[in-house]
């Protein structure tokens, strides 16, 4: 285990792995079928919750916006949606973002 364990996840253009992608689904039905009694936000060992945000670039071509939709229904957290590609937004909104993140982790 980490220490300390990481309070936040930032994940840019994230893809399921080709080889995982079928154990990805299957996370997916779990949570899914978890979500009333437990939230999807990932757990750490402290009972903390890890703070997510994934970043989609719309027009993203390597790493499209239906793969990181899949990874995100697996891990659980926000997602933010830009108008770019496979990239990472420097724009205010964008910064906005990361901010609220890492203050929700008491950065």
């Amino acid at each position: 285990p980490l220490s300390p364990p990481p309070k936040v996840l930032m994940l840019f253009g994230a893809a399921p792995p080709g080889p995982f992608r079928k154990e990805l689904a299957t996370a997916v039905r779990a949570a899914s079928a978890m979500e009333e009694a437990v939230s999807k936000e990932p757990e750490l060992t402290t009972g903390e919750k890890l703070a997510c945000l994934h970043v989609v670039g719309a027009q993203d071509k390597v790493n499209p916006p239906e793969g990181a939709g899949e990874v995100a229904a697996a891990v659980g957290g926000e997602v933010y949606t830009h108008g770019g590609a496979h990239e990472i937004p420097l724009d205010g909104l964008a910064l906005e973002k990361y901010v609220a993140l890492l203050k929700t982790a008491g950065f």
